[in-house]
């Protein structure tokens, strides 16, 4: 059986990439229900006991003005209940920080870390919320979005958000 930490970079991995499309749905074969729902009981039951967590990260961003995909990459720091850092240091420094009920941002230039305005604080306080609370393994969440899971070589879970709102800066977690 995997270790807590490798199971949850996995999931983080897969949880913060952003992508316009499923990556793996395609090649893979999609769960049953009864399947997903023992998966989530199971991360929930094993995320729960996680207290801090320190992994990388990769996020791929498909962005309409773009017809490549973005990659970034970096780190995640995460310390139960509510403090979340998720740090960008390829292709460029930027880091998002939620602490308790603040969100701040911050993006390296010119040798200096400088404060930048977090643009819709709502939408930003949805998306890290959400992060955190997958963190601790709750993401069951239907008002927000559907939910499912693929396997291939391992199990992916998507998560597509349902309002049109926030369907307009992301269409899906994997």
């Amino acid at each position: 059986m995997m270790s807590k930490i490798a199971i949850m970079s996995i999931v983080l991995i897969a949880v913060v990439s952003l992508t316009a499309a499923p990556l793996f749905a395609i090649e893979s074969k999609p769960i049953s229900d009864n399947q997903l729902n023992r998966l989530l009981k199971n991360v929930e039951k094993n995320f729960s006991e996680i207290k801090t967590l320190r992994t990388m990260l990769t996020q791929e961003k498909n962005i309409a003005l773009f017809s490549e995909t973005i990659i970034s990459t970096g780190f995640c720091m995460f310390k139960s209940p509510s403090k979340l850092r998720l740090e960008f240091t390829k292709p460029f420094k930027s880091s998002l920080i939620i602490n308790d009920n603040q969100i701040s941002k911050y993006e390296f230039f010119n040798g200096n870390w400088q404060k930048l305005d977090t643009g819709n604080k709502e939408m930003m306080r949805l998306i890290m919320e959400n992060i955190t609370s997958w963190l601790q393994g709750r993401f069951k969440d239907p008002d927000l979005y559907e939910i499912s899971a693929y396997r291939n070589k391992g199990t992916t879970i998507l998560l597509t958000p349902k309002a049109d709102a926030f369907k307009k800066f992301i269409t899906s977690f994997e």
